[in-house]
């Protein structure tokens, strides 16, 4: 499918509250032109992405210990694989499988490379909340019942419908997103200026029919990525969790 065909009957609207939550963005951005679109021919020197994974890792564990009080020892394995666009965690063999499409965004450009390490802590803390019962963790319950009060005024308006976020349905994904961008931030620190952090969420655009935002909306284990990032800085600028 053509990217131009995405542009038509898409004139849904995300709601957080009475704000609306949209990306303020007309083309598609280079993460969804590579991974989604496969339009980016790109061929990237990742030959030490173990070195760099182990650095992520490292960095990971220092900062949840500091931020959330959670000493962990993970040790995940790594695997690049051919097929497939977005990381995910095997809980059966506690490996992080990584498509190679996605390990170039590691070195295409500084605001790729953002994009991709905020996935790896996404993956990373599935694996940190398995290992070490995290929903038992006094500040994950916290960080956890605000981020659902936010989810729980989610609507989307489309078709003359209002549908409203089944929140029990993406309640997983929500502390892994947190988690992720906490290690973010310290990693990058002006990402929550407003210069930087339009250009984060930049980096996840592409345009989405009717139908496809509905799909999402109703059936992905995920929120819309603009609603997850949206709430997630919320909560982490609220709570002081910096």
């Amino acid at each position: 499918m053509m990217v131009k065909d995405y542009m038509q009957d898409n004139n849904w609207l995300l709601l957080l509250g009475n704000k609306s939550v949209k990306v303020k963005c007309s083309d598609v951005s280079e993460v969804a032109r590579l991974l989604g679109y496969g339009i980016c021919d790109i061929k990237v020197d990742v030959s030490n992405y173990k070195q760099d994974f182990v650095n992520n890792l490292d960095l990971f564990e220092k900062v949840v210990c500091e931020r959330l009080q959670i000493k962990s020892n993970l040790k995940p394995s790594f695997e690049v694989i051919d097929k497939g666009i977005a990381p995910s965690y095997s809980r059966k063999t506690n490996k992080i499988i990584m498509p190679i499409k996605f390990l170039y965004l590691s070195k295409i450009s500084n605001e790729t490379r953002i994009v991709y390490d905020f996935f790896v802590f996404h993956e990373l803390s599935h694996m940190l909340i398995d290992q070490v019962q995290g929903y038992k963790k006094e500040k994950i319950v916290n960080l956890l019942s605000y981020a659902a009060e936010l989810y729980d005024d989610v609507f989307l308006l489309v078709d003359q419908k209002r549908l409203k976020l089944n929140v029990k349905r993406i309640v997983h994904e929500i502390m892994p997103d947190l988690i992720a961008l906490i290690v973010a931030k310290e990693k990058y620190p002006n990402l929550f200026t407003n210069e930087n952090w339009i250009k984060f969420e930049e980096m996840f655009y592409y345009p989405r029919s009717n139908v496809e935002m509905i799909q999402i909306f109703t059936q992905d284990p995920h929120a819309p990525i603009e609603i997850r990032l949206n709430v997630s800085r919320i909560v982490l600028q609220d709570m002081e969790i910096k």
